[in-house]
């Protein structure tokens, strides 16, 4: 056999305000393109949740209403992950970048003021060599918890014994049977939480895309909520509602998603690359 000579080219051409990278090949008289996974251009997305709020203490429900503040504990939690939970990981540093360094360009937050606290907590621990914020932040009114309508703020015991069949559903993630009263005076109109949950999930996504279309940003982060979390988790690697319980987000719980934005545009990127827990548990990339 005759032994080729190998020539590889690495090209970055700028279309628009983004650069695609390709890898060309050059073996003998044959080349191709071979977009390597390690290789693609890739937006990141981290979503934490907030950290431990007095009625996630007492058990009550909190839904989308906003009444409830961190805790003590709440405010150790999100302090922890502003030190710890965006280190980068020893591979990842091996493969080139800033050592233990996660830089963040766009921060989207909640509207209601537990996800803000914890946003506050995170800028006020976060050093410079570990976690990099932009100075400012976007207030999305679709990254709310879940409405879980006359839920909210009542006793999960007094539920489960007033709503056991809708208590069963919303324990198990049965978005079909997961139904509630939108208001006591309307005892008849019921709301499907779950089913609205995803929809909203799918909105946000729409709206980081297009906000993301006219600016620099590689990496964005979402401080939101659990229920929430696990919708926008869903929504982006292609899964129903059905999948609700799945992948839960504890107090202060961070995922990281990658989506790809190489071949096609983020915006029409209908799911995510991979994703991978990063905090409390670090896990490894978990593809769709």
């Amino acid at each position: 056999h005759t032994e080729h000579n190998i020539i590889i080219f690495i090209m970055s051409i700028r279309t628009g305000r983004r650069s695609v990278i390709f890898h060309v090949v050059i073996a003998g008289h044959a080349s191709k393109l071979l977009p390597p996974v390690s290789s693609y251009s890739t937006h990141t997305v981290f979503l934490l949740r907030h950290g431990e709020t007095d009625a996630n203490a007492g058990g009550l429900i909190q839904g989308s209403s906003d009444f409830s503040r961190l805790t003590l504990h709440g405010e150790a939690q999100a302090a922890t992950a502003a030190r710890k939970a965006f280190l980068v990981s020893e591979s990842k540093t091996q493969e080139g970048g800033d050592a233990q360094k996660t830089k963040i360009d766009s921060v989207f937050v909640s509207p209601l003021t537990r996800a803000k606290e914890t946003l506050s907590v995170l800028r006020n621990n976060a050093h410079p060599e570990t976690l990099v914020l932009p100075k400012d932040e976007v207030v999305l009114e679709d990254l709310r918890e879940i409405d879980l309508y006359v839920w909210e703020g009542r006793d999960k015991k007094d539920l489960k014994s007033n709503f056991p069949e809708s208590w069963q559903a919303w324990k198990e993630g049965d978005p079909s049977n997961f139904v509630v009263p939108y208001s006591d005076e309307s005892e008849q109109d019921y709301r499907y939480p779950l089913i609205e949950l995803w929809d909203r999930a799918e909105n946000v996504w729409g709206d980081i895309k297009e906000r993301q279309l006219h600016s620099e940003s590689s990496s964005s982060l979402l401080v939101a909520h659990g229920s929430l979390g696990q919708a926008l988790l869903g929504t982006a690697m292609g899964w129903d509602a059905t999948n609700f319980r799945k992948y839960e987000f504890p107090n202060c719980g961070l995922a990281e998603v990658q989506w790809d934005v190489s071949d096609t545009s983020f915006q029409e990127n209908k799911s995510a690359q991979q994703w991978r827990w990063r905090w409390p548990e670090p896990s490894a990339w978990m593809q769709r």
